[in-house]
């Protein structure tokens, strides 16, 4: 769930071509902010990729049209109508988000002294402060994948074939990592995401037969399934009937993995990227602004992976494999299992961008690794930009995943959304 959160902005510092602005570091997050703010001063740092509330927005004149404020005559404030908060260059420094003083949440009527770092900004003293941002063209496609999937009840469920969790933003989770907790890096791979389990199938039966299994359970029979983030596809047919409908890849990928044999309770999750079958792009280009990467890449940013659309069309990367009991208890496979478990069975984990270290507690010095490691050409093919990196940090009673986006793709994420047209294959997938 998108949500702001309480911070401070910490090491301000002069903004290199604008003498009314500073910029200072939010959440781990760089942001331009007023030239009268001072350091330490505590206020909600909104991340990329959301929207602020109509009501928020007019109750503190941040719309660029006045009209829409609820104080006409002072000075507008920078906000598109449709709120959305983006990942942007201000005089051509860096905004990773829109940090601004705790004074923005006034309106609620919430006792403001009560907040601390931390806590998270979504809706306050019961009214709605920010949510995610979906373009109308992804809305309506949701919608329509939506009412599409409460037509026709499986003939057959699947209860243990669990969605793959939130994977939270490292900047803001940062300190739940525990000091001695084992690190690994892969790259944040643009693709759709996946999902394919050998589990207990559960059929739709009469009365009679339910009323019998009660008394004489029956022994669990397991079977292949397969899914995209949201969605159970044809447990038969692996058919994709959401974004990709008509695409085969789905079916090709589900043959292939259930040849080489999952292990009872095994699910395997992983990214689809490249091409599908017919040559068509998985994800779409991102179209390119910003003069460097235009020099370094083109026009447009393809994020093909390596693959060649006419010969190996797409790749199939794991990030995750897990094992789910009879009694419904889950179990991680830590990353070393992961990586050999891929082998044994004829697919490829998310590439690794940096050997494993044991964390000893310096968020700076992580962060820090996290924006290196994010920047330039993905690993597997230089004509395109990482997405990011995702740290996964294994301690005991610990296994969590944790993402840090670069700037560069969250900016051309954000300029592919200014078309309201625009789909965004992974809500919808």
């Amino acid at each position: 769930m998108y949500s702001g959160i309480v911070t401070p902005v910490v090491n301000i510092r002069p903004h290199p071509n604008a003498d009314r602005l500073s910029l200072g570091t939010a959440a781990g997050h760089q942001v331009v902010v007023s030239k009268s703010v001072e350091g330490g001063t505590v206020g909600v740092f909104f991340p990329c990729d959301g929207r602020l509330s109509s009501a928020c927005l007019s109750n503190n004149n941040l719309y660029r049209h006045p009209e829409l404020n609820n104080d006409k005559e002072v000075k507008s404030g920078f906000f598109d109508d449709n709120g959305r908060v983006r990942a942007q260059k201000f005089r051509g420094a860096i905004s990773e988000g829109f940090w601004t003083e705790l004074s923005v949440l006034s309106w609620t009527g919430a006792d403001l002294s009560s907040m601390k770092t931390g806590d998270a900004v979504q809706k306050v003293n019961g009214h709605v402060v920010c949510e995610k941002y979906y373009t109308p063209a992804t809305m309506r496609a949701m919608t329509k994948n939506g009412k599409a999937s409460k037509k026709a009840p499986p003939k057959e469920s699947f209860p243990t074939f669990r969605e793959h969790f939130g994977v939270q933003k490292l900047r803001h989770v940062i300190s739940n990592i525990p000091a001695g907790a084992e690190l690994y890096f892969t790259e944040k791979c643009h693709g759709t995401s996946g999902r394919t389990g050998c589990l207990p199938v559960k059929k739709r039966t009469g009365l009679i037969s339910r009323l019998l299994s009660k008394f004489f359970p029956p022994a669990p029979k397991y079977k292949h399934v397969s899914g995209t983030r949201r969605t159970v596809l044809d447990s038969e047919r692996a058919i994709d009937a959401g974004f990709y409908s008509g695409k085969t890849f789905r079916v090709d990928i589900h043959k292939q993995i259930e040849s080489a044999g999952l292990h009872m309770g095994e699910t395997v999750y992983y990214e689809v990227v490249g091409f599908d079958e017919k040559g068509g792009r998985i994800m779409g280009a991102h179209g390119i602004t910003d003069k460097a990467l235009k020099k370094r890449y083109g026009r447009r940013m393809v994020y093909s992976y390596g693959c060649d659309p006419s010969l190996n069309p797409y790749k199939v990367l794991v990030y995750r494999i897990t094992y789910t009991m009879l009694d419904g208890a889950v179990v991680e496979a830590p990353w070393h299992q992961v990586v050999n478990r891929c082998m044994s069975i004829g697919l490829s984990p998310v590439p690794e961008l940096a050997s494993p270290v044991i964390y000893e507690g310096d968020a700076e010095a992580l962060t820090d690794t996290c924006e290196r490691l994010s920047r330039g050409d993905s690993s597997l093919d230089s004509g395109h930009i990482k997405e990011g990196v995702v740290v996964r940090a294994q301690y005991p009673g610990l296994d969590a995943h944790y993402k840090y986006k670069s700037f560069h793709f969250c900016e051309l994420e954000g300029i592919a959304k200014n078309n309201d047209e625009y789909v965004d294959p992974e809500e919808v997938s």
